[in-house]
């Protein structure tokens, strides 16, 4: 399994902005401390507001905050989400060309692996992947945290 850039770009946010608590931050504090483009941070924060994971303002210097609870907010439901999961193309019936389709054994198999791997993912949730290096990328003063605790 693969997930996309966007998919584990989302879960870096969610985390990010878990962090935060309700002081938020601002998409572009986001941006530099993942090291995304802004314009593209701003895209998927859009997408994840519209979930209601995050809760957004508009302006100059708005800041986000998660809206989901860390601790309910599983993993696997942000995949199902944000990724397309079309591991072949019969996956996708408008693009699927298989001569093997209606016959192929492999579909069935791969959908089985398919729903193992999200299973997987709903045993964790957002809060259990918040760490102290994730706190330091939250904070302002994160090189000097670093340093104290380690």
């Amino acid at each position: 399994m693969n997930l996309t850039r966007k998919t584990d770009i989302s879960i870096r946010l969610l985390v990010y902005f878990a962090d935060r608590g309700e002081a938020g931050a601002t998409a572009a504090e986001a941006a530099e401390a993942h090291q995304i483009s802004p314009t593209y941070t701003a895209k998927i924060i859009a997408e994840l507001s519209g979930h209601d994971w995050l809760h957004t303002s508009r302006g100059r210097g708005s800041r986000t905050q998660l809206r989901a609870d860390p601790e309910a907010l599983r993993v696997g439901d942000v995949v199902r989400k944000m990724e397309p999961f079309e591991l072949v193309e019969c996956f996708n019936p408008s693009q699927n060309c298989c001569q093997l389709s209606g016959h192929c054994r492999l579909r069935a198999q791969l959908e089985l692996a398919r729903q193992a791997f999200l299973r997987s993912l709903d045993q964790v949730c957002i809060a259990d992947l918040q760490s102290p290096h994730s706190l330091d990328l939250a904070s302002a003063d994160g090189v000097a945290r670093s340093h104290e605790t380690g």
